[in-house]
């Protein structure tokens, strides 16, 4: 596929026009420029399909890492080793020149994180064939770097796809990159950075105890005395929350970086004028520190929030008694789930914009898509044409999980009766009753939510607690891929994660017209299904409405997760990460809200109904 700045303008605009119906003899032009481009001995033609072989060899490097081309460059490599006298040479000339390069453009906007990690990927395999010359040389320790970063995702939590980007961008900004793994303790990344000399460390995590975790290594190191920066990100980072609960904990520089593009500029600012980056980075957040302190509001008593709770008319509900009571395994296939992908969370995980998901509606059609890229504004087209590529070679990939791996998604949902009890939730198992505590807002206003509201005080009821895995069929390709091509490694674990949540909707679908079949009738498309459109509801653990990540021990007990081979860390992560879990509520009026802050005295409420102490709760509901 030819990048569409890369096109030539006026080719361009002849192809527009046609397109675009922009003048009568459009198409008539269009056939003529066709016709030129075929007879052409020279000139656009060659500039697109660029014979890197007959270039000098540095040149011809730096081009190829730009355009994450690999094909070939082995014997490019053998050429400009033959110039250069040495492999660590090519990597510290032209290999990290081109790498520099990505870097420039990356930061620039001039390119995008689809082509930054097929550039990586080109650099890995150069490197790769360099290697075996380099250990013969005894030169690889002294080549030289921007710097050294570890990153590692924090002990509890194995969620790695955005430490991967992160390893992905340092390295083609001329950083050496430690990466860790996921599920590693503080003291061992303390370790690593001190044995490795690192310059910076960088802290990841998706679920809400790594924030603690986060917290733990800053006041590791502070005291062990060091003064190693941290940069930290993941989900459930923030610029507040960094300012407001880690940074306290350390006396030397923690930096929140928002996404990996902006990593490099960060870590090169606190390499210029370490001085000057600390005092910058802590002004901003002793700012950020107050302007959070004047923002909290005053939330309401807790027993005020509960006298306005959500109030239906119980006496004139129709309690839905489930079709089939108990566990009930659903078959769901990759080919299935595909349908309920939500491309507008794929686009991003990429750095490109959630709208672009209006392309996967395009069905089959390289006129329409074409049309479609033409019709975007001009500052838009590049990146378009990127999403257009990655969509595709997305398409490519889950057509080959339909292939090789159709039946790795395994889902669970587990209907129980059940009832409130105030602010808890009491499921009546087989083995005996299981108490999920819950949260309710505090905000001023008319209700004061708890999902505990939306089921019975007394009476029959049910409520349902379910969990979905893409499987491990998914993540042996993913795992195959990590050593040695990083752009599919990272394409197959977003589409994973996708999946994942595709086949938790068509879960709930089939769950509400048949396994509880409450809604039997139900007829509505993909689009409506992704808003939640429809009766009923299924929050999961560490969301808005069940903000206690500590909640998953509880559906883990009911669900048995180990039955669709799924594993729990004792933060409450699940493994593999591409899994999902949480409730069934089947209540019309059920909906989706966030708990948000909640006053000390429902955290003292809160900490006697789980049974653990208030210094105990705050790493599962930081303050």
């Amino acid at each position: 596929m030819i990048p569409y700045d890369e096109i030539p303008a006026d080719v361009r605009q002849t192809i527009e026009d046609a397109l675009l119906c922009r003048r009568p003899d459009a198409t008539e032009r269009l056939l003529e420029v066709a016709e030129h481009l075929k007879n052409e001995k020279a000139g656009a033609v060659k500039v697109v399909e660029e014979d890197y072989s007959s270039l000098p060899a540095d040149e011809a490097l730096s081009r190829m890492l730009v355009k994450g081309r690999m094909e070939g460059i082995e014997p490019i490599l053998e050429r400009s080793m033959s110039e250069h006298g040495s492999a660590i040479a090519v990597i510290e000339q032209p290999l990290m020149e081109g790498m520099n390069r990505v870097g420039t453009l990356f930061g620039d906007g001039k390119m995008f994180l689809p082509q930054v990690v097929k550039s990586a990927r080109a650099m890995k395999q150069a490197v790769a064939w360099l290697q075996p010359f380099i250990e013969r040389e005894q030169l690889q320790s002294g080549r030289k770097s921007a710097g050294k970063i570890v990153i590692a995702t924090v002990k509890g939590d194995v969620h790695d796809i955005g430490k991967n980007i992160v390893g992905v961008v340092m390295r083609c900004n001329g950083y050496e990159v430690i990466d860790m793994g996921v599920m590693v303790p503080a003291e061992e990344i303390i370790d690593t950075a001190v044995r490795e000399h690192a310059d910076y460390i960088g802290l990841s995590g998706l679920i809400t105890p790594s924030l603690e975790e986060m917290c733990n290594v800053a006041r590791l190191m502070n005291e062990r005395g060091l003064s190693i920066p941290i940069l930290v990100g993941g989900a459930t980072a923030s610029a507040v929350h960094t300012a407001v609960k880690i940074a306290p904990c350390y006396d030397h520089i923690v930096a929140y970086t928002r996404d990996a593009a902006v990593m490099p500029s960060i870590m090169q600012e606190i390499a210029s004028d370490p001085a000057e980056a600390e005092r910058r980075i802590k002004a901003e957040q002793e700012s950020q520190r107050s302007a959070y302190a004047e923002s909290q509001k005053p939330l309401l008593p807790l027993e005020e929030a509960r006298r306005r709770a959500f109030m239906p008319d119980w006496e004139a509900y129709d309690t839905p008694v489930p079709s089939a009571i108990g566990a009930t395994d659903v078959e769901i296939t990759v080919e299935e789930a595909i349908e309920y992908i939500n491309w507008r969370a794929f686009f991003p995980v990429w750095q490109l914009e959630a709208s672009f998901a209006e392309l996967a509606e395009i069905h089959g059609c390289d006129h329409c898509r074409a049309q479609w890229l033409a019709g975007q504004k001009q500052d838009r087209r590049k990146k378009a044409s990127e999403a257009m590529q990655l969509l595709k070679e997305a398409q490519v990939a889950l057509a080959r999980l339909v292939r090789d791996v159709n039946n790795s998604i395994r889902a669970r949902v587990v209907l129980l009766p059940a009832n409130s009890v105030g602010d808890n939730i009491i499921f009546h198992a087989e083995g005996g009753d299981v108490v999920l505590p819950l949260l309710r807002q505090q905000k001023d206003g008319e209700e004061c939510l708890s999902l505990s509201d939306f089921v019975k005080p007394c009476g029959t009821d049910y409520v349902g607690a379910f969990a979905v895995t893409a499987g491990r069929g998914i993540e042996e390709i993913i795992s195959g891929y990590q050593q040695t091509d990083d752009f599919k490694a990272l394409l197959y674990q977003s589409l994973s994660d996708r999946l994942a949540e595709a086949a938790a909707e068509l879960l709930h679908a089939r769950v509400r017209r048949e396994v509880w079949g409450y809604a039997p009738d139900e007829r509505i498309d993909r689009q409506r299904a992704l808003r939640a459109q429809y009766r009923g509801i299924r929050p999961a653990a560490g969301y808005p409405s069940l903000p206690d990540q500590s909640a998953i021990f509880a559906i883990e007990k009911i669900v048995g997760f180990a039955n669709v081979g799924i594993a729990v860390t004792p933060n409450g992560a699940m493994s593999p990460a591409s899994s999902v879990s949480g409730l069934m509520i089947a209540h019309p009026e059920s909906r989706y809200f966030m708990i948000g802050a909640i006053a000390p005295d429902q955290r003292r409420d809160y900490a006697a109904r789980r049974g653990i102490t208030e210094e105990e709760l705050s790493k599962w509901l930081p303050k």
